[in-house]
């Protein structure tokens, strides 16, 4: 009985410390083939739902998303890396309620010198609940981009410089507004301790954060960058007028034409009949889904004029691609979709489209 105890608590000492060694600096790097071990929290799922987030491993904190933390080092072994360690979590929902989870990672990576692992913050049964994210996890400089080290906007102005020479002054103008925008919400939030201020400063430069994410990931197409434009100028028109919604989910507009009473009106500069989604935690988005349901209802309503505006202001948003000799053509999304699965209107959407 003795024996089984003691084992016992050997297995409870081993998941908590894990098998990270966790140094104060980098400088410090023992000698020999020891490998850099960095994490980040990806900012999905579980993420949009939190106002604040204290992730822990060993003796390191993280409360920043799409950030790598370095966290200590792990030996290599006959050419392989095993990374094993438990991670906490502490934090609170929008709605004041405190949150936690626990969880063991364990992972193996082909030898290298710095490895990523990314973790993702998901709700099982309505539990918070960590795992990692493989296809964002891997040797640094191999299959992950050295720019993971980049923040959102400076990779997202490195990708524009590269796809037109240089920034054009008018996403640079709208680049300095966002700033602006976000940093009068977080003076305001740290002044008066109001929450909405605080989920304003977040969802004002999601766009910033998302577009930049797909810069480090992937690189950034002319199309990409148009997108990027409408979605953060749209983003500044509201946020310099109002807070966000205080509801999780809303349609947002800026013109006067919609087919439903819901919809938030905004007068302003942007010209462009396509709505945006707000959805908490991402600020507004272009949601082409919505743009060609509209359409659809114009059309059957026999209001081909308005329906003809929606489909010219999608038209140069149109990405075309080629399979097996075959041209199609699409409409890209840009953030994550209510992290659930697409509804029937979207699928309804996309085959009219596509029609």
């Amino acid at each position: 009985m003795k024996l089984i105890k003691t084992i016992g608590v050997l297995i409870l000492v081993s998941l908590s410390l894990g098998c990270i060694t966790v140094e104060d600096s980098i400088s410090s790097s023992p000698t020999g083939s020891k490998v850099e071990i960095y994490v980040q929290i990806d900012e999905k799922s579980a993420a949009f739902e939190l106002s604040e987030i204290q992730v822990k491993i060993g003796n390191k904190t993280i409360n920043d998303f799409n950030k790598p933390n370095f966290v200590g080092y792990v030996s290599e072994n006959n050419g392989e890396v095993e990374v094993t360690f438990v991670v906490n979590a502490n934090g609170k929902d929008w709605y004041g309620k405190k949150v936690s989870a626990r969880d063991l990672i364990n992972l193996k990576f082909p030898y290298g010198e710095r490895i990523l692992i990314t973790l993702e913050l998901y709700y099982e049964d309505e539990t918070l609940r960590i795992k990692p994210e493989t296809e964002k996890s891997g040797i640094i400089g191999e299959k992950i981009p050295d720019e993971v080290f980049m923040a959102s906007e400076e990779v997202l102005v490195k990708e524009i410089r590269k796809v037109y020479g240089e920034v054009p002054n008018k996403i640079k103008e709208e680049l300095k507004i966002n700033k602006k925008i976000r940093e009068e919400f977080l003076s305001k939030y740290s002044k008066t301790g109001n929450i909405t201020y605080l989920r304003s400063y977040r969802d004002s430069f999601y766009a910033i954060r998302a577009f930049g994410e797909l810069a480090k990931w992937k690189g950034l197409s002319m199309l990409d960058i148009k997108a990027f434009n409408l979605t953060l100028k749209a983003n500044n028109e509201y946020y310099s007028k109002y807070p966000s919604p205080q509801k999780d989910f809303s349609v947002v507009i800026f013109s006067e034409n919609t087919p439903y009473y819901s919809p938030i009106k905004i007068k302003g500069d942007l010209n462009t009949s396509l709505p945006f989604l707000y959805y908490r935690g991402r600020g507004l988005s272009y949601y082409p889904v919505s743009a060609l349901h509209w359409a659809d209802i114009y059309f059957k309503r026999g209001n081909y004029e308005i329906a003809l505006q929606f489909l010219n202001n999608l038209q140069e948003f149109m990405y075309f691609g080629n399979y097996n000799s075959e041209e199609y053509a699409l409409f890209l999304n840009y953030f994550h979709f209510e992290n659930s699965s697409i509804p029937w209107v979207s699928g309804y959407a996309q085959g009219m489209g596509a029609g």
